[in-house]
């Protein structure tokens, strides 16, 4: 779905008097892929129509100059993501499970809630849930039937493979260029866990001012995640100067009180800080890592 929407920009100009005009300067914004719930189901009273995407494959696609090629706040079972082209786009590939929760530990939620602070900075992202939570529906949509357990059912799975993401915009500024907020509640009757391999892709932004990373992993405990050979970039909006402080790879799982588990993160090239010397790996005496397995500067 493409999405255009218009807003007041920060440079709009008020005339008082008795004919009073407002000159509007539109906000443009462009979107590859939209999915997200929706707010009219069709029934007063009823609860907003949730967006299943199931087992989907983007692959083989070139996005150019947009504001996000990918955004989608929906359920999932299995996600492919592969040989992908974003170029000169203001963010990247955007994914929230929508069960996800912000992180439960104190250590986690704190900085949780600092990096999404910075998020919220990118204005265009409140236009771009209203624009999808308000989309004409199709005349008689068939709602999903709503499941019983407020927890997750099944498995949710990201393969994200051999994709070059820049989120380099000729203006300069950037948000990020992958994000994933798949931290579940935990059901104890049933697998729900959500496992992701990101492997072999290029990403980069530059956030000089919004300080956001180039990767937002936002996970459950017992992670299930691999990272490996990734080039993960928060760039420098002038040649030769330090890479932002909104850093490269950001993972936050939802608590670091019991160390981190089923989490690996290897032979990634990372311009940017990281938090990886906070996730200290299961088991190691003394506590161990995943910082000297990468390349980081």
């Amino acid at each position: 779905m493409a999405g255009r929407a218009e807003a007041l920009g920060g440079d709009n100009q008020v005339a008082f008097g008795a004919a009073a005009a407002i000159a509007v300067k539109p906000m443009v914004i462009t979107i590859g892929c939209l999915a997200a719930f929706h707010l009219d189901a069709g029934t007063a009273g009823q609860p907003p129509l949730t967006c299943s995407l199931a087992n989907i494959s983007i692959r083989d696609n070139t996005f150019l100059n947009l504001t996000l090629p990918i955004d989608a706040v929906a359920e999932v079972a299995t996600v492919r993501l592969q040989d992908n082209d974003a170029k000169g786009c203001i963010g990247g590939f955007w994914f929230e499970l929508t069960d996800s929760i912000a992180p439960q530990g104190q250590a986690t939620a704190a900085q949780f809630i600092a990096v999404f602070k910075a998020i919220a900075t990118f204005r265009e992202v409140l236009f771009i849930q209203a624009l999808a939570a308000s989309y004409p529906l199709p005349t008689s949509p068939t709602p999903i039937a709503a499941s019983s357990s407020a927890l997750p059912t099944t498995t949710a799975n990201f393969f994200i493979t051999n994709n070059q993401i820049d989120a380099l915009p000729a203006a300069g500024q950037s948000s990020m260029a992958l994000m994933l907020l798949a931290n579940r509640t935990v059901n104890t009757q049933v697998d729900t866990s959500v496992s992701m391999i990101i492997s072999s892709n290029r990403f980069a932004n530059q956030s000089q001012a919004t300080l956001v990373p180039t990767v937002l992993l936002v996970v459950a405990d017992a992670e299930r995640c691999a990272l490996t050979g990734n080039l993960i970039f928060n760039q420098s909006m002038t040649p030769g100067t330090v890479a932002s402080r909104g850093g490269s790879l950001i993972i936050i799982p939802n608590s670091i009180e019991n160390d981190v588990q089923l989490l690996a993160v290897s032979g990634n090239a990372l311009l940017g800080w990281s938090d990886l010397s906070l996730l200290n790996r299961t088991g190691g005496s003394p506590p161990d890592t995943w910082v000297p397995y990468n390349a980081t500067t």
